[in-house]
């Protein structure tokens, strides 16, 4: 006999995300291999960086500043409550952590930039016109 038990489903906040279509992918078994993307990084809660051949994609904001966390912050207190912290925590972590954070920025955006050269490099070029 069948083991059915009840799923705790988690749902997107369409107010949100608008369009479901902009935040889903399909299953990997209607995505053939090729389209698949290598995972670089990830998080207890979700994929971080991953690879498509010569591209990449990051699922945060490298280019943040504490500036813009700041901002973030006075624009979104709410999201901040409900995710159990205080915008004083989350201005204070900014602060902390903005040096290492622009350094990493930093060497993703080099090594981006030295990928792209090299890719450049190796693709053929063509006019547009």
């Amino acid at each position: 006999m069948a083991d059915v038990r009840p799923l705790r489903a988690l749902h997107y906040d369409l107010d949100a995300v608008g369009s479901l279509q902009d935040v889903v992918a399909p299953p990997y078994d209607v995505i053939d291999p090729g389209m698949r993307a290598e995972l670089l990084a990830r998080s207890p809660v979700c994929a971080q960086a991953f690879r498509a051949g010569p591209h990449l994609g990051v699922q945060f904001h490298p280019e943040v500043t504490a500036a813009v966390v700041e901002e973030w912050a006075r624009s979104y207190p709410a999201s901040i409550e409900r995710a159990g912290t205080s915008a004083t925590a989350v201005l204070a972590d900014a602060q902390r952590l903005a040096p290492a954070a622009e350094a990493a920025a930093t060497r993703l955006f080099d090594a981006f930039l030295a990928a792209a050269r090299e890719h450049g490099r190796r693709v053929p070029s063509r006019s547009l016109g």
